[in-house]
């Protein structure tokens, strides 16, 4: 009688994981925000993937055409949509190239950061003693210098490209899933069938990878989305200062940081305002997505 009680509280447990993802791509897809933020976020992918396609004049510059100003303030004359650099280069092809760079340092940040910091977490949360110390007390070291600080002193001594960009995220953003994960972890393992569970013999990594981390998927998609956007920014942020990817590498922070030199967006603003749009759109784009889903995914915020 009572391993068929404990049976019924392991189904029990189960039937409170997330929702399906018919559901959630429902809910967001009939919401406004959720469906404008998708969107916007597909045609970054879109755009990334297939840049070259539609990017109409490329990467390389003509000096003949340095810094034309938008085609509808010449008239509608001249070929390039938004205007060209000091270079020549065709500012919307650069910012459709530059929607590569975006995409790989948010998604492999994000990638690495929730890899590393959710394994980490269930280690910790799950078997306690002196694994959770350690584990605890890294998170610890790293979290008492600010992110940003610590961000900048990384990229100045490991120097400029895509991959360390990628790795310096990925590795300062891990706490934070350490610190979900672990918590709710904690939180999960005072429930009633993942005690039914243990009573009944089952191995420590089913009921780890079978009862407890399934519970965990949303928070840990919501974070995930959250920490997409900063990731855009701050790299955006670091580029500005020099910091991110080479110079002749199309992206919206380098952009953004040759608009803003010396008197140039005085004369020539167009250099530095659609960069500018563009990140605050795809920012604005996944806080929008990453709110519909917390509001799908988290069982509190649903009423």
């Amino acid at each position: 009688m009572a391993e068929t009680s404990k049976l019924a509280i392991l189904r029990l447990g189960g039937s409170q994981r997330t929702t399906t993802t018919t559901s959630i791509w429902r809910q967001i897809v009939y919401n406004p925000g959720g469906a404008i933020g998708l969107a916007i976020l597909l045609t970054l992918v879109f755009c990334a993937i297939f840049a070259d396609v539609i990017a109409p004049h490329g990467t390389s510059g003509d000096f003949a055409v340095s810094r034309l100003p938008e085609a509808w303030k010449d008239g509608g004359s001249s070929e390039h949509l938004l205007g060209t650099n000091r270079l020549g280069q065709d500012v919307f092809s650069r910012i459709i190239h530059g929607s590569r760079v975006s995409l790989l340092v948010a998604l492999g940040g994000v990638s690495l950061a929730a890899t590393i910091g959710i394994t980490l977490g269930l280690l910790s949360g799950y078997m306690g003693g002196w694994v959770d110390r350690v584990i605890s007390s890294f998170v610890n070291l790293i979290l008492s210098v600010p992110y940003l600080v610590l961000v900048i002193v990384a990229a100045t001594i490991f120097g400029r490209s895509l991959i360390n960009v990628v790795l310096i995220f990925g590795i300062t953003d891990t706490p934070i899933f350490v610190r979900l994960t672990r918590g709710e972890v904690l939180r999960l393992r005072s429930q009633e069938y993942i005690e039914a569970a243990e009573s009944l013999g089952a191995k420590p990594s089913r009921i780890v990878f079978r009862h407890i981390f399934p519970n965990l998927i949303g928070a840990l998609i919501t974070l995930a989305t959250f920490e997409m956007s900063q990731m855009i920014i701050y790299e955006s942020g670091l580029s500005f200062l020099g910091l991110s990817v080479p110079p002749e590498v199309p992206s919206w922070g380098n952009m953004l940081r040759e608009g803003m030199q010396g008197s140039a967006f005085l004369i020539f603003p167009w250099l530095a305002i659609y960069p500018a749009l563009a990140i605050t759109t795809i920012a604005l784009a996944v806080n929008l997505l990453g709110d519909r889903l917390r509001d799908v995914l988290d069982p509190r915020m649903r009423r």
